[in-house]
């Protein structure tokens, strides 16, 4: 073998090897949540790992602070700041870090939402209960869209089809 054909092997040698170590550290990088990275300050996240005690581990070894375990889902929610966020994402153990939305219950009217999912209501039937009237049983919700109401009255179904 000539001395260039050696020099061109060990060449592609090493470009292949330092090919696949920043692609497998690119693979190791865990999601983070688009928008994460610019903010600032202390940030509300959900650091989901192996499993809920693992990411407790990553969140305390940055300097973050759990605040809930959400084991079902092997997560923690926790407060991070930005430079530990950075810490905890390209740890090969974190599986994803997203930001921790507020939700709401679905029965408050705050902010004018009125719960629905959708503006698309279909009202499939109803039934009215007078003073007098004894409820036997809750009304039943039926697989079709339609309920079944049974009082000391009588019994009473309506079909959940249009």
């Amino acid at each position: 073998m000539t001395m260039h054909r050696k020099v061109s092997v060990v060449r592609a040698t090493v470009l292949t090897i330092l090919f696949l170590a920043s692609s497998s550290a690119i693979a190791s990088r865990a999601y983070l949540e688009r928008g994460l990275e610019s903010r600032t300050g202390m940030l509300d996240v959900i650091v989901t790992a192996r499993s809920s005690p693992e990411a407790a581990k990553l969140v305390r070894a940055a300097g973050g602070k759990v605040t809930s375990d959400l084991w079902i889902v092997n997560a923690v929610s926790a407060k991070l700041t930005a430079n530990a966020l950075y810490r905890v994402a390209n740890d090969p153990r974190t599986v994803s870090i997203v930001e921790n939305k507020k939700v709401q219950s679905s029965d408050s009217n705050s902010n004018g939402w009125n719960g629905w999912m959708s503006d698309l209501r279909m009202i499939k039937g109803q039934y009215t209960l007078t003073a007098n009237t004894v409820i036997a049983a809750a009304p039943t919700h039926l697989p079709n869209g339609g309920f079944a109401q049974i009082t000391t009255n009588n019994v009473t179904t309506t079909s959940g089809e249009l």
